[in-house]
């Protein structure tokens, strides 16, 4: 497939996806394709695994059930062969609360459709959105490496270390 080809496919999809066609944005994906959205299902509740036809159906409207998307705005625009990257942002809404996520999809396309997508959302923006009160402590701002001088000391009382 031409890199040009890839690349139109790629922003109708988008295109129909960000202006509320769904049906305009299933046409988009391949009838077996896979959607995968990573992360924890409390913190992003698209987070799962769709497959097929109604799986891409199911997707779209979890989407627009769970969160409007208000102004969505391209970022970047990566293709190498028949694979694409895209990253986004986009102020959504859901209930009264407002946050701003930054989205990386990762697109595999094959007869002129996408075949696979992965979307990989900012999960403390997403905690915000969908109401999380904590995140998972693996993903906990760690403040030894918010703070240069708490590191140094860190570093240096660790035995074995050359500066203890």
């Amino acid at each position: 497939m031409m890199r040009a080809d890839v690349t139109q496919i790629v922003l109708e999809a988008y295109d129909r996806w960000w202006r509320g066609d769904t049906a305009g944005a299933r046409r988009c994906f391949h009838a077996n394709a896979r959607i995968t959205v990573s992360g924890d299902p409390e913190t992003v509740p698209l987070a799962g695994d769709y497959r097929g036809a109604a799986g891409v159906m199911a997707f779209l409207a979890r989407l627009d059930a769970t969160a409007r998307v208000l102004m969505p705005t391209l970022q970047d625009l990566l293709i190498d062969g028949d694979c694409a990257v895209v990253r986004w942002t986009m102020p959504v809404r859901s209930g009264s609360v407002q946050a701003e996520l930054q989205c990386v999809d990762i697109l595999r396309l094959r007869q002129h459709r996408i075949m696979a997508l992965e979307q990989v959302f900012d999960t403390s923006a997403a905690a915000k959105l969908f109401g999380t009160q904590t995140l998972p402590r693996t993903l906990q701002p760690d403040p030894v490496c918010q703070n240069g001088a708490a590191a140094s000391a860190v570093a240096r009382d660790r035995p074995g270390d050359p500066g203890s």
